[in-house]
């Protein structure tokens, strides 16, 4: 793997800021390579903005530090995606979840991308807290109220409700198996995150996620979000006084 697809999927999963790996002249000289790559990174588009540190210590400005404010931009996920063994949904997940105006829904769908392959149990949590996060905003922005820590199913059974869901399954009984689906996708979910994810510790006998499973979390739970965001800038919101 060259050093520019090293440092997007480092900054994919998280990472913020890169340093050379002690203070010597080798080091430093070692850590421009990948300060070069970061440069690179940010002038085609694939990561946000980054600040630079500089040292003349050794008789020429060398970069010492590299702090990225933003994370990847929605090219840089598209990338990612594509180094990563996408699934067929992770193009226009991609596309409606990184363009959606909120910060939180657009990290949790990253965390959960950047997860998938090598780090399953943080894939299903995050598959988890994609569908809350996207609930949770749906409701606030909807006025709707729900209690402190809710649970997911019973966050969906609000968003449904509000969306007009159940209104549907009764009148159309094609849709009320899809509609019924997802009701048990998001139970399925939130269970799975509760046995397998990295949420809570684990004991001697503990079962680990296959990362199959961590992917289909991931992939459905992506285009459920979807689902949800699309439906709700489709049915007016009610009033909630």
């Amino acid at each position: 793997m060259n050093v520019l697809k090293e440092v997007v999927l480092a900054v994919s999963g998280g990472r913020r800021s890169f340093a050379p790996e002690g203070n010597a002249e080798s080091d430093i000289r070692g850590f421009q390579k990948i300060a070069q790559a970061l440069f690179h990174a940010e002038k085609v588009g694939l990561i946000g903005k980054i600040y630079a540190h500089k040292t003349a210590e050794y008789g020429e400005w060398l970069v010492n530090l590299i702090d990225i404010s933003e994370g990847l931009t929605y090219e840089g996920m598209r990338s990612v995606s594509d180094w990563t063994d996408p699934a067929p949904s992770d193009e226009s997940a991609t596309s409606e979840l990184f363009g959606n105006q909120h910060l939180g829904v657009r990290a949790a769908w990253q965390r959960a991308v950047a997860r998938r392959k090598d780090d399953p149990a943080g894939a299903i949590t995050a598959a988890r807290t994609l569908l809350e996060t996207v609930c949770k905003h749906i409701l606030d922005e909807r006025a709707v109220p729900y209690r402190k820590n809710p649970e997911l199913h019973e966050l969906y059974k609000l968003v449904a409700a509000e969306l007009k869901l159940e209104r549907r399954r009764e009148t159309d009984e094609a849709v009320s198996q899809i509609l019924g689906g997802c009701s048990s996708i998001v139970s399925g979910i939130g269970v799975l995150r509760n046995k397998l994810g990295d949420s809570h510790g684990n004991g001697l006998a503990a079962l680990l996620p296959e990362q199959e499973e961590a992917e289909f979390s991931v992939n459905i739970a992506g285009c459920l979000a979807v689902f949800l965001i699309r439906r709700a800038s489709a049915i007016p919101g009610a009033s909630h006084v």
